[in-house]
């Protein structure tokens, strides 16, 4: 923690920490507690009391740290040790070290931190410290409970993850909302147990030193800088997971450790050297890991991270400066956006088919051709409950576009292709494309299915299981993709295969 110095205050013993040299008092009276220079610490240990400050053992107790009574910013004592704050960090002594002698040694310090000449003014912060401690994590439960209940929505409510996700360029043509729900997206459990304990961990530490308000803002200016980051730096085709804002909320606890120690009780900080370890290594996460470990990894959104940690760090800095004001109208926004735009997802839900076709449309419109995002729109037009003539077309102009671009070579493209053909009632085309798929992938039971289902050999409302996702395409069709200008990722199908978390 960086405050270890060469002499010892007034009234210690340096030469002899391990040793006892005074009695220790009896305990009974908060006087004789803060009378006691001595406290045993495990069975070799001995902490002593001086006149301006004393030395205690750094965890896991193999150096000896400095502690000015000035320096002290808070002393806590919870169920786990008792947590000295100090404005060079934080010093924690476990209670099982310390035995029944934890009450005793806080009543001490701060009966020997009230009689320095500071004293009074850091008994008043002490006093203000202790009252932010009774608060619960509120704002940090509901980010993790906001990504249970949308990870829950997504095995169990179709739909609900096409309708959220993040993906290029679906948030430019008119779905904006994807910008903020795809941040409560999850890949797998195991994705969303990692972001639900960084948020949860950070979360509820942020928020007891700088309260609900200020976690909440800070949490919002998370989400909003780990995407602009995402969209300028990182070119992600899609993207999902709560790590932008879990990297902000750590961004904001280092801003208010660094910068401003006072603000946060003891109890509410994190050892200076964890927490910076902690950003060291998602930065190796990020930058080398997955290269490294492709097999057991997925793709990292570094510059989310990024963007996040930067966002959290500067709002923490606001929070600092007391810019009230806008502290509430960012958290209100971050409440009301939230609120928004997952009541949009519930619309689209809601009225399926027209949000297919609206997407469509602009689809046709938009000057980026992201081919996934094609075949997605014209699949789910095609499979609907119901599509309406004009829906089926526009799904076959957006399909045979698909499979214009990518040269008749994927053949999930032209199963896309071949199905809304059937649905328009144009079995010999639809046979037709199925067989071109077949020969692509010869022995594949899935297009062989389809075409005895276009031929009426197999009913025409029993679609057969979906083949495995299709791998991305080989060297020569990124080749392509230069050729033909398109962004790298845009001929991968399905677009998951470029998420990034």
């Amino acid at each position: 923690m960086g405050m270890t110095t060469e002499a010892a205050p007034e009234g210690t013993d340096a030469a002899a920490p391990g040793l006892a040299t005074a009695p220790e008092a009896d305990a009974q009276s908060p006087l004789a507690d803060a009378e006691r220079t001595s406290f045993r610490y495990g069975p070799r240990y001995t902490i002593e009391l001086g006149a301006s400050g004393f030395r205690a053992p750094v965890w896991p107790g193999r150096r000896d740290e400095l502690v000015a009574y000035a320096d002290i910013t808070h002393v806590a004592l919870d169920s786990r040790a008792l947590a000295i704050g100090t404005t060079r960090g934080v010093l924690l002594l476990g209670h099982a070290q310390l035995g029944d002698s934890a009450s005793a040694l806080e009543a001490a310090i701060r009966a020997r931190v009230a009689a320095q000449p500071s004293g009074a003014r850091q008994l008043e912060e002490f006093a203000r410290l202790d009252r932010k401690l009774t608060r619960r994590p509120l704002v940090a439960i509901g980010l993790v409970g906001l990504c249970v209940v949308a990870f829950a929505l997504q095995a169990l409510l179709p739909g609900f993850y096409d309708a959220g996700i993040y993906r290029v360029p679906l948030p430019q043509m008119g779905e904006p909302w994807r910008y903020l729900t795809t941040q409560f997206l999850h890949v797998n459990l195991g994705h969303l147990l990692v972001n639900a304990i960084a948020i949860g961990l950070a979360g509820a530490f942020l928020e007891r030193g700088a309260g609900r308000v200020a976690t909440l803002f800070i949490a919002g200016a998370s989400g909003v800088s780990a995407m602009l980051a995402s969209q300028a730096w990182g070119n992600y085709s899609e993207l999902l997971g709560a790590s932008g804002i879990a990297a902000g909320l750590f961004g904001g606890l280092a801003a208010l450790e660094l910068l401003a120690p006072e603000e946060l009780p003891a109890t509410a900080r994190i050892p200076r050297r964890l927490l910076i370890g902690v950003v060291l290594l998602q930065i190796a996460i990020d930058r080398f890991l997955p290269a490294l470990l492709p097999a057991l990894l997925p793709p990292t959104a570094g510059w989310a991270h990024a963007g996040g940690f930067a966002g959290g760090a500067f709002a923490a800095l606001l929070v600092r400066d007391r810019a009230r004001g806008l502290v509430r109208a960012g958290a209100a926004a971050t409440a009301l956006a939230t609120a928004v735009a997952f009541g949009a997802v519930g619309f689209q839900l809601a009225r399926p088919e027209r949000s297919l076709e609206r997407r469509a449309q602009a689809l046709l419109r938009s000057p980026i051709v992201p081919i996934g995002e094609l075949n997605n729109v014209a699949w789910g037009i095609a499979t609907s409950k119901s599509p309406s003539k004009a829906a089926l077309a526009t799904a076959a102009e957006l399909a045979e576009t698909a499979v214009s671009l990518t040269g008749r070579h994927e053949p999930t493209i032209l199963d896309t292709l071949a199905e809304v053909y059937f649905q328009q009632g144009r079995r010999e085309e639809a046979l037709a494309t199925i067989d071109a798929a077949i020969a692509l992938a010869p022995g594949e039971a899935y297009y062989e299915e389809q075409r005895r289902r276009f031929a009426g050999e197999r009913a025409a409302d029993d679609r057969p299981e979906a083949p495995p996702e299709t791998q991305p395409p080989a060297p020569h069709e990124r080749e392509r993709e230069r050729d033909e200008g398109l962004a790298p990722g845009e001929a991968d199908l399905p677009p998951g295969d470029e998420v990034t978390v």
